[in-house]
C-alpha cells in the first residue's frame, strides 16, 4: 500500500465549507493521514463564488485551502479561459497572454488569503 511507499498524507477528500460540518484529519486503517479540504479554486469560479476568505474559514476546524499554481497564475476567473489555454502550457511567450487583468480573480484570491495569514497570525490559531 501507498503508507508503505512512504506516502503519509493524502489530501483528497474535498468537504465544501458550506456543508456546516467541522472537519480534522483523520488516520485511514493503512497508516496514512486522511486531510480534507474544504475550498478549490476551479470549483469556486464554477460556482461563480465570490471569494471573502474570512467568510469561509471556520474556527472550530481544520482550514486547508486548494489553489492550482496555474490558476493563480493566470489570475483565472473563468475555466473558458484556462482551456483555450491549456495548449499553450510549454509556451510561456503565448500563455502569459492569457492571464486574466480585466476582473478578480484566483491570484486576488490568493494575495487576499496570504494578506490575511500575515497581517493576523492568530485568526488562525483561535
Amino acid at each position: 500500500n501507498f503508507f508503505k511507499r512512504g506516502l503519509k498524507f493524502d489530501c483528497n477528500h474535498f468537504i465544501p465549507h458550506h456543508s456546516q460540518n467541522s472537519i480534522f484529519p483523520w488516520k485511514h486503517w493503512s497508516g496514512i493521514i486522511k486531510v480534507p479540504y474544504l475550498w478549490e479554486d476551479d470549483i469556486a469560479i464554477l460556482e461563480k463564488e465570490h471569494f471573502k476568505v474570512s467568510k469561509i474559514v471556520k474556527k472550530d476546524s481544520i482550514n486547508v485551502f486548494d489553489f492550482h499554481p496555474i490558476h493563480i497564475y493566470l489570475n483565472s476567473s473563468d475555466l473558458n479561459a484556462y482551456n483555450d489555454s491549456k495548449k499553450f502550457m510549454d509556451n510561456f511567450d503565448i500563455l502569459k497572454n492569457y492571464r486574466n487583468s480585466d476582473q478578480e480573480g484566483v491570484e486576488n484570491w490568493f494575495r487576499s488569503f496570504l494578506e490575511l495569514s500575515n497581517e493576523n497570525s492568530n485568526y488562525w490559531k483561535n
